[in-house]
């Protein structure tokens, strides 16, 4: 389709599996299709990401975004590196999946500060994730502006003009050049 629209409402939340799964179809789609995610109620964990997946992010006023750290977003006061392990039970194999999802959150919002805060309208305003048309629109303009002052008259180059001047195969050799060309 030439678009696509999400809405988003209700608890807010979806197993990461659910958005990783969103996000690998949204990636497969023709760059042709425009995205819209609207955000009707306050999002949590995984459920942000899928937001923040849309070309055009849409949220009512007074939602929120929240995620809680884990794995290597997680301040880890123990001073020992967080290692994912080789073998998953169930419980870490979605803990995995989550962790997945932070890092892809992170490519929009830095996720060690936003962590277990509660994100809201202005804070997504300062990272250009809605309000996106006014700002294309202001950053259009000064880049048409900087185009147009900066294109430049090319001046034709002596050699150019060299060229220019130098007799042509059917002028008749007896005819001269106006550059003496060391005769």
């Amino acid at each position: 389709p030439a678009r696509l629209r999400i809405e988003l409402s209700g608890v807010g939340e979806m197993p990461s599996d659910t958005a990783l799964l969103i996000r690998s179809i949204l990636l497969a789609r023709s760059p042709r299709t425009q995205v819209t995610t609207h955000a009707r109620s306050s999002l949590q964990g995984a459920a942000v990401l899928v937001w923040l997946l849309g070309d055009q992010r849409l949220i009512r006023d007074d939602a929120r975004l929240h995620f809680r750290a884990a794995g290597p977003f997680e301040n880890n006061d123990s001073g020992t590196p967080w290692v994912e392990p080789d073998t998953l039970t169930d419980d870490e194999f979605e803990n995995a999946d989550y962790i997945r999802v932070l890092q892809l959150i992170n490519e929009f919002l830095p996720v060690r500060e936003l962590a277990g805060r509660s994100i809201e309208l202005p804070t997504l305003r300062q990272f250009g994730l809605v309000d996106n048309a006014k700002t294309d629109e202001v950053l259009t303009a000064l880049l048409a502006r900087k185009k147009k002052a900066g294109s430049v008259r090319v001046k034709k180059t002596p050699e150019k003009r060299l060229r220019r001047n130098m007799p042509s195969a059917n002028e008749p050799s007896g005819k001269r050049s106006s550059i003496n060309h060391g005769q």
